[in-house]
């Protein structure tokens, strides 16, 4: 690993080690997950939204991380799905998407 990566890396693990519990600074929200609806620590989530122009690319990305790490199929599947749904919502609504931001908000830590 080049030593700039691995320097990365030590410092996310720093920073991860002296964040919050809560991982999402800009949402709240109560997460279960629906296959036995047990419900999902603030510490192990985070929300990205349809709306955002930067998130079609993000799972895309996710997609390909996934695959790369050996992910079973249905998981791959069910990333799809979501792209397709993603961008069925965005062609639906393009007058709601729009570049992401923070403006306003009152994010946590």
């Amino acid at each position: 690993m080049p030593r700039k990566k691995k320097a990365e890396l030590q410092e996310a693990k720093r920073d991860l080690h002296n964040a919050p519990a809560k991982l999402d600074a800009k949402f709240y929200a109560a997460v279960h997950k629906v296959k036995d609806g047990k419900s999902v620590p603030d510490d192990e989530w985070v929300i990205f939204l349809a709306k955002d122009n930067a998130f079609p690319a993000t799972l895309e990305f996710y997609h390909d991380e996934c695959v790369r790490l050996g992910a079973d199929q249905e998981q791959l599947d069910s990333v799809r799905r979501m792209h397709r749904r993603v961008m069925q919502w965005r062609a639906e609504n393009p007058d709601r998407c729009k570049v992401p931001d923070a403006k306003g908000e009152k994010l946590l830590g």
